[in-house]
């Protein structure tokens, strides 16, 4: 099977032109830029990598507007950091909330475009 090649970043203001002009392509350009380095990542790696990613995708999509996801996404920043702070620097284990949380990623068929609800 050939693989497709990795798309490279654009400059900023080539994304901000796509973003204006075309919202769907800056969306499908992102997530085939996400899915690339997440393909690229160690196969050891890929499985949390996606779940980090789904995370991210949901909390998106459950914010009302671009600066609330900001602030959300911000917020998983933080607590992740927080966790590896706790890890890395104080010695603290992880709980074993943290050590066994996860989730399995269920597949679902993508909705058509017009069953969007609008933003």
């Amino acid at each position: 099977m050939d693989e497709l090649p990795t798309p490279l970043l654009p400059d900023f203001n080539s994304l901000v032109e796509l973003y204006r002009q075309n919202p769907l392509a800056f969306e499908a350009l992102r997530s085939q830029l996400l899915q690339a380095q997440v393909e690229a990542a160690a196969p050891r790696n890929r499985l949390k990598l996606e779940q980090t990613l789904t995370l991210i995708e949901l909390t998106r999509r459950a914010a009302k507007n671009p600066v609330h996801a900001m602030v959300l996404a911000n917020r998983l920043m933080w607590t992740a950091f927080g966790r590896l702070h706790r890890m890395f620097d104080e010695g603290t284990p992880l709980t074993v909330q943290e050590r066994t949380h996860s989730a399995k990623v269920l597949v679902f068929a993508p909705r058509r475009p017009r069953d969007r609800p609008a933003r």
